[in-house]
């Protein structure tokens, strides 16, 4: 998951539910904007029972729905019970390359109506859409992807009779509590400073296209979608960090606070989004001290702990870097895959 902005929520469907009820008793359409606040409501439900850090507010949804190329009366559909509550969500964001081209989807079903059957209508009509859409994109290669974490065995069920194999693991990462955090220590021919929103974008860019070239699920970032990006909710100013070499940004690290997770975690955590690092600049330290630096300053802004993604198989070896640093892993997504040929 090399970019989190592009990502819709993961695969949650199964693990407990309280009322057993039948799928004829939904129906599933496409979203309308009366339903924002039933989404939101749904996605906290799960988010009490599953504990991923997945809640999102209804600002934050309409942010997620506002991502350059995402339409969410066309991606998203929602499932209705005959009182007309919103029992389940689906998404799919395509993100197209010239070489690949990606179609993210992510279900959430609520607790009290998981094991109905419902799951599987919603990931047919999310593959048909697939389908359709391939024929919009250029590249030879498009994977339909999923990913729920990996200790949910049913849904990991679910993925694979479904025809997805897995892809990745994506190691949850926590930094807890947040102490004796050492002075971050950055080579001597680099000049490292907080995030300038308007002066560093195309050199932070450029610099993350060129830091996640080999990385399985690479698609070149465009200038719009970084931007929208930086001006999520949760991206805030003096907590994310550039290294600059003559002026140009050799490595970042960008943070997140979200009011919305720190309420349903029920504790103050901040976020690594994306850490990265020119090759030309790699095994030097700086990774590690543009994450320490961001470490710092969340503490300084009242963290009690922070957060992250990364995967098993990361050409960089982030792993044992943020295991160095402190990290330790609390479990793992796995994100699956299937060609649309």
């Amino acid at each position: 998951m090399p970019c989190p902005y592009r990502s819709p929520a993961p695969l949650v469907l199964v693990e407990h539910y309280t009322t057993k009820l039948v799928a004829m008793n939904t129906t599933i359409r496409r979203y309308r904007e009366e339903d924002l606040q039933g989404i939101a409501d749904l996605i906290a439900s799960a988010e009490a029972v599953d504990q991923l850090g997945q809640g999102k507010s209804v600002a934050e949804l309409r942010e997620s729905f506002a991502v350059p190329g995402f339409d969410p009366y066309r991606d998203v559909y929602v499932v209705k019970d005959t009182d007309q509550r919103t029992v389940g969500f689906a998404e799919m964001m395509l993100d197209e390359g010239p070489e690949q081209s990606l179609f993210y989807t992510g279900i959430t079903i609520h607790p009290d109506w998981r094991q109905m059957d419902i799951e599987k209508p919603l990931l047919e009509r999310l593959w048909e859409q697939a389908t359709e859409r391939r024929r919009e994109v250029k590249s030879k290669r498009n994977l339909f992807i999923a990913y729920c974490p990996a200790h949910h065995k049913r849904v990991t069920a679910i993925c694979e009779s479904f025809g997805l194999s897995v892809m990745r693991y994506n190691p949850h990462l926590v930094y807890q509590p947040l102490e004796n955090l050492p002075e971050p220590r950055f080579p001597s021919d680099v000049e490292a400073r907080p995030y300038d929103w308007g002066h560093d974008n195309a050199s932070a860019l450029e610099a993350y296209n060129e830091a996640f070239a080999e990385d399985p699920e690479y698609v070149p970032v465009k200038e719009e979608e970084w931007l929208h990006w930086l001006k999520r909710l949760s991206v805030r100013d003096g907590l994310s960090y550039v290294a600059l070499d003559r002026g140009t940004v050799v490595g970042f690290c960008i943070s997140s606070i979200s009011e919305e997770r720190i309420r349903l975690l029920g504790r103050r955590d901040g976020h690594i989004n994306i850490l990265g690092v020119r090759a030309t600049h790699r095994r030097q330290g700086l990774g590690s001290a543009l994450l320490l630096a961001c470490l710092r300053d969340l503490k300084a802004a009242g963290m009690e702990s922070v957060t992250v993604e990364t995967d098993t198989d990361n050409p960089t070896e982030a792993m044992r870097l943020y295991e160095q640093v402190g990290f330790q892993e609390k479990w793992r997504w796995v994100t699956y895959a299937r060609e649309i040929e």
